[in-house]
């Protein structure tokens, strides 16, 4: 792989193209996949795929993007990753945190009980009205109903992985909201990292059909959340124009 991203970087500097690249970040694909130093070396940005965590595939409900471990030793979570890939030799200013804007849904085993996080399931949950992909909701789908008070869900918050989750009967939601992403943004900007991308703009609520009286912005609420994040910190202001063009990165 380090000998095709050189070729490819050889070329792309031929015309000024940028050479970026996605990064799986459970710990067997980034031991078994990656020769991080390489990879940091040959490609301008690496996008840290920090979400699908946990879904439908696994036996128990789980958290699609956790920001913080569940128990002492959960490397499934967005602090870890992050901080393997810093460790394995990924360049700072060219690690880019991936954030989701959708989320997983499970179908409950039994409605008994405490229903949380390691909550047995049975696979995915009933599919959304949009994307229609099993176990998956975009968040416009997902906050139509969990944000509606006449659809009866029960949100909450986990603070410990520092997640929302939401549930109805035998339907099981984790996904991510404005505070959840605020919060990846702070720890992005916290370990000085390029900046974060989503996956995906056309599942964020682009139409504002889930303010259900709210006053404000209506449209693109995980967007202006992150953006937000970003001007609200003291250490990622934008370089003024009328410094030199050699001036990069973050502003300590």
């Amino acid at each position: 792989m380090a000998y095709f991203l050189q070729e490819l970087r050889e070329e792309f500097d031929k015309f000024g193209w940028l050479l970026t690249a996605p990064l799986g970040v459970m710990p067997g694909t980034i031991e078994r996949s990656y020769n991080i130093p390489a990879v940091s070396k040959y490609l301008d940005y690496m996008f840290a795929l920090c979400y699908a965590y946990h879904g439908h595939w696994d036996s128990q409900t789980g958290p699609n993007a956790p920001l913080y471990p569940r128990f002492a030793d959960d490397v499934l979570n967005v602090e870890a990753s992050i901080n393997t890939l810093l460790f394995k030799g990924a360049a700072r200013e060219k690690l880019v945190l991936g954030l989701p804007l959708y989320g997983r849904i499970f179908k409950l085993k039994d409605t008994g009980g405490i229903v949380g996080f390691q909550k047995p399931t049975q696979g995915p949950g009933k599919q959304g009205d949009y994307v229609q992909e099993p176990g998956f909701w975009g968040y416009n789908e997902i906050c139509m109903v969990v944000n509606n008070p006449d659809c009866n869900w029960m949100r909450h918050w986990d603070n410990v992985t520092h997640t929302p989750y939401a549930f109805k009967d035998n339907q099981f939601i984790s996904y991510d909201d404005e505070r959840s992403l605020t919060e990846k943004v702070e720890l992005a900007v916290h370990k000085k990292l390029a900046g974060v991308v989503v996956w995906s703009l056309d599942t964020d609520d682009f139409r504002g059909y889930c303010t259900f009286g709210k006053s404000g912005s209506t449209t693109y609420p995980l967007m202006r959340a992150i953006n937000n994040a970003l001007d609200n910190s003291v250490s990622w202001r934008k370089v003024p124009c009328n410094l030199s063009s050699s001036a990069k990165g973050p502003v300590n």
